[in-house]
């Protein structure tokens, strides 16, 4: 009879101590792509704001082609930067995630559309 009571206040015990662990781990995780998607979004607005004041409003088709380094994500990994449409001056921006490879289902992924109207044209 004891057996049968102590196993399942073993496994009580056990929840009690480990769900809050894994609360925590959740959450951190959850805070890690909330802030791997805000900096997808600020990197998008920089790239942006290069290409207009200092390329001419010509979007490059590599990253290289207008700033030096390396964008990493939160978990250390590359931030993937692919021309999607010349004309339209779109881009995307994306990270591996938490996983940690592309083109998977936890990829972050972030579309950027360099606003040509911002593009001041010299005056003559």
């Amino acid at each position: 009879m004891r057996k049968i009571i102590l196993i399942p206040a073993i496994f009580l015990i056990l929840f009690i101590f480990l769900y809050p662990v894994y609360q925590e781990i959740k959450n951190y995780k959850k805070r890690n792509i909330e802030a791997t998607k805000e900096s997808l979004k600020k990197a998008s607005k920089i790239i942006g704001e290069i290409v207009i004041s200092e390329h001419k409003g010509q979007s490059p088709n590599r990253l290289d082609e207008i700033m030096t380094g390396n964008f990493k994500d939160i978990w250390r990994n590359g931030i993937e930067y692919k021309l999607l449409d010349k004309q339209k001056n779109t881009f995307s921006l994306r990270s591996a995630g938490p996983d940690g490879k592309l083109y998977t289902s936890d990829d972050l992924l972030e579309i950027g559309t360099i606003n040509m109207s911002s593009l001041r044209v010299p005056s003559s």
